[in-house]
């Protein structure tokens, strides 16, 4: 049962239908390579949105404590105005020896009591300043921490599949080695059974060490938005902005 539903589960990912056959193998050679640290920081931080929006932060906290001391003090207010005015009994006469009017406003303001309200306004300012910074960076710290991680865990993830490699070709000529023994009446029954269970039970840890391995890649593709076997940035084309 469990076979059938992962098989139904696979055609519809992939689009096949029910009816379709098809053989699964198990991939025998794989490269391998290494992620560099630096170089997925750097992906990450250029490719991701949180790059900008940590910087976005910083500079709208700022803007605030700016704004909250510009209202701590005098302000004032400049308004101008120029034009021409006439009347008349006509049309053309309207334009004939216009008036001109200017006129200049000035309003100031200058705060004489306001029981400390504006010192409180650049305080609170300030502290959700400090506290924003400290929200960014303590961000900042999270989201390296999580590329740094995946990054070693996949180091170690391909060294466990290097071994688990070794162990199941070890195993596969190891069952090999076996069955020719039983066939020349070397061994018992009990002991080709045993090498039998060893090979499968190898085949088994390669195929979950190779599953968990190409996971952990894929979760890094994620984080960084980066192809580490093409070594270029992720990209995808917008089918709607290609129909126009």
């Amino acid at each position: 049962m469990d076979l059938k539903n992962a098989d139904f589960e696979l055609k519809s990912y992939i689009g096949l239908s029910q009816d379709q056959q098809f053989d699964l193998k198990i991939p025998l050679d794989i490269s391998l390579f290494e992620i560099d640290m630096q170089t997925a920081l750097q992906e990450a931080k250029q490719n991701r949105k949180e790059g900008s929006q940590f910087q976005r932060r910083l500079i709208e906290a700022d803007r605030d404590l700016k704004n909250a001391k510009s209202k701590n003090g005098l302000s004032a207010t400049l308004q101008g105005s120029y034009g021409m005015s006439n009347s008349a009994e006509t049309m053309t006469g309207i334009y004939e020896q216009p008036e001109i009017q200017r006129t200049l406003n000035l309003s100031l303001s200058i705060p004489v009591l306001d029981w400390g309200r504006s010192a409180s306004a650049v305080k609170l300012a300030e502290s959700r300043r400090d506290l924003t910074i400290y929200d960014v960076e303590k961000d900042r710290i999270d989201f390296e921490r999580e590329i740094i991680v995946q990054v070693e865990q996949f180091g170690l993830l391909e060294d466990n599949l290097v071994t688990a490699k070794e162990a199941d070709n070890v195993a596969g000529s190891g069952y090999v080695i076996a069955l020719k023994k039983f066939q020349n009446g070397e061994i018992t029954i009990t002991d080709m059974n045993i090498a039998l269970s060893e090979r499968e039970r190898a085949k088994r840890d390669y195929i979950s060490s190779l599953q968990t391995y190409w996971v952990a890649y894929y979760r890094l593709r994620i984080l960084t938005l980066y192809d580490f076997e093409l070594n270029q940035k992720i990209g995808y084309d917008n089918p709607l902005l290609l129909e126009q």
